[in-house]
């Protein structure tokens, strides 16, 4: 699963950046300070369950009450990333069932059928999954969208950019990988004398 394309609106520095793609060999983003680079990769970072990175009323751009808008789309969603995603572990416990049928000498009729069993829950997981996550050509989107009323906030995720199909946030920590962060360093001379605090 790869980033291919993202889109960020009132987040920080940016207002709104429309659709910009992802090359998958890009190894930096350069740019002048204050021109955006920081934002995006933080943006990205509030998508993903795994990094707890919230969103607080300072990152509206400008102080705007416009809602926070951030567009991520993955490619690389194959059959099979789903499955070890999100089903592996069922379709091992077939796996190994049909194993014990073969090493038992049992009938014939009964290993084809934990056979067709293995193909038919695949094949309906793989339905289901396409389904709630909205899996088309090998692609996703998923879309956070930040609301800053006047007395709280709210956060909802949707798989579709149009905000449409909402989907929780445990849905979305099952299918997207772990991100891993190195936190920008902002005074690289303070870090490296920083002893157990630096990077």
């Amino acid at each position: 699963m790869n980033i291919f394309k993202i889109k960020i609106k009132n987040y920080k520095s940016i207002k709104d950046s429309g659709e910009v793609a992802i090359d998958d060999k890009i190894m930096a983003f350069i740019g002048q300070n204050n021109a955006g680079k920081s934002a995006i990769l933080d943006a990205i970072q509030c998508v993903f369950p795994s990094t707890k990175k919230a969103v607080n009323r300072s990152d509206f751009h400008k102080g705007t009450h416009d809602n926070i808008e951030i567009c991520i789309w993955f490619n690389g969603v194959t059959d099979e990333y789903l499955e070890e995603k999100l089903f592996a572990d069922t379709i091992i416990k077939l796996l190994d069932k049909v194993k014990a049928l073969e090493g038992a000498d049992s009938d014939v009729e009964k290993i084809e059928g934990a056979k067709k069993k293995v193909i038919d829950t695949r094949e309906e997981k793989l339905a289901e999954a396409k389904e709630i996550y909205q899996v088309c050509d090998n692609t996703i989107c998923v879309k956070m969208v930040v609301t800053n009323a006047d007395s709280r906030m709210g956060t909802k995720y949707y798989v579709d950019a149009d905000s449409v199909k909402e989907i929780k946030e445990t849905e979305l920590k099952k299918i997207l990988p772990v991100l891993k962060v190195i936190p920008a360093i902002r005074d690289p001379k303070n870090e490296s004398t920083a002893g157990t605090n630096s990077y």
